[in-house]
């Protein structure tokens, strides 16, 4: 899980941001991800709302699948790998 976090911390500064998340998406995704997508992946991972997403946000967003139905659409419809809580932390 550390690996995708800093894959996507493209600057290494210690968060994501959504810009950051769009750039890693659209290197990866065949289709661009629209912006509607990420920015429900931002609210649903970024806990405290500061508009970044810190690995300890990051991880409980994988941990812990949300109970509310457009997150989980969210982090289904992303560019982020649906087994990611399976990765090593």
């Amino acid at each position: 899980m550390v690996q995708v976090f800093d894959l996507c911390d493209r600057d290494g500064n210690g968060y994501i941001t959504k810009e950051e998340l769009s750039q890693i998406c659209n290197q990866v995704s065949d289709e661009e991800v629209a912006s509607s997508v990420l920015d429900n992946v931002m609210v649903c991972l970024d806990s405290n709302h500061d508009g970044h997403i810190t690995f300890d946000e990051f991880k409980a967003g994988f941990e812990v699948r949300p109970c509310d139905s457009s997150c989980e659409s969210a982090l289904n419809n992303s560019c982020l790998p649906a087994d990611i809580s399976a990765a090593p932390s």
